[in-house]
């Protein structure tokens, strides 16, 4: 049985812990780890459908680099992975679209929210209706979620040096058949 002074102890053990996490996160340096200093896109996708997980595929995403930060589009399954392979760190990732409700598309997405975040190394999460109604749960200060709908404009913002870049992304209609029903975007 657990006493008073038992919970006291735990309570303090898990305090100590976040403030270690936060101070950690707050004091870590920027990475910037990319092979070349330009924008690049790499196409990690293996495949354009989704397979049963008990077939082995290699998987992946869509990962843009701007400005040595990390856009990914549709963390499939080995997401996760095949970032680590291409040697980069997970906290680059700074902005992460869904573009609906598939397995290879955001297998990975939970093992990506769990970067470390802070004021300074935030993450952007845009996700269709029906994703974005699934893992919104996971959704925790300085991570943000925003559900996204064909006909929106969205702004990425980047700094550079002293300058600040901006990208436009248009969200387009698509018709999609994805689990859980019919969904446009």
């Amino acid at each position: 049985m657990i006493n008073n002074e038992d919970l006291e102890n735990l309570n303090k053990r898990a305090k100590n812990r976040e403030e270690f996490i936060k101070k950690a996160i707050e004091t870590s340096d920027r990475l910037a780890n990319f092979p070349v200093s330009t924008d690049f896109l790499w196409l990690t996708r293996q495949w354009n459908s989704w397979y049963p997980s008990s077939i082995n595929v290699e998987g992946g995403c869509y990962l843009f680099n701007i400005n040595d930060e990390i856009v990914i589009i549709d963390p499939g399954f080995n997401t996760l992975n095949q970032i680590r392979e291409m040697g980069l760190d997970i906290r680059l990732v700074r902005y992460i679209f869904v573009t609906h409700f598939h397995p290879d598309h955001f297998s990975d997405l939970v093992a990506l929210l769990t970067r470390l975040t802070s004021d300074t190394n935030k993450l952007t999460v845009f996700l269709n209706s029906t994703t974005y109604e699934y893992f919104k749960i996971y959704a925790r200060s300085p991570t943000s979620f925003t559900e996204i709908n064909s006909g929106q404009q969205l702004v990425l913002e980047f700094k550079i040096k002293d300058i600040r870049y901006q990208v436009l992304v248009e969200i387009t209609k698509a018709f999609h058949r994805e689990i859980g029903g019919l969904h446009e975007l």
